[in-house]
C-alpha cells in the first residue's frame, strides 16, 4: 500500500460532495458537473490520490475554488503520493 505524505486542502461547494464522494452528479446541472471535472481533473492525476471528507466538516461560508463564488464550502483533503518527500525519506 502506498504512504499518502502529502495532502491539499480543497475548498469546495457543500453540494458538490455527493457528487465527489459518490459520484451522484443528479444535483448538478451540466455546467457544474463539467465545471468541477475540470477543476477536478489535475488532482485526480496524482500519484494515488484519495479524497477525504473529515467526519468532523461542516458547511461555513466562504469561496468555492471551482467557481470563485461564495457559497457554503466544505474543506476536502486530497492525499496523494509525494514521490520527491518519498525519495527524501528513503
Amino acid at each position: 500500500m502506498p504512504i499518502l505524505n502529502d495532502h491539499y486542502t480543497l475548498t469546495l461547494a457543500s453540494h458538490y460532495a455527493s457528487a465527489l464522494i459518490n459520484g451522484d452528479y443528479s444535483g448538478l446541472d451540466d455546467n457544474e458537473g463539467a465545471d468541477l471535472d475540470a477543476f477536478m481533473r489535475d488532482y485526480w492525476n496524482l500519484p494515488d490520490a484519495t479524497l477525504d471528507l473529515p467526519m468532523d466538516a461542516e458547511p461555513y461560508f466562504g469561496t468555492d475554488e471551482v467557481s470563485g463564488w461564495h457559497a457554503d464550502v466544505i474543506d476536502f483533503k486530497l492525499y496523494f503520493t509525494n514521490k520527491e518527500l518519498d525519495n527524501a525519506t528513503n
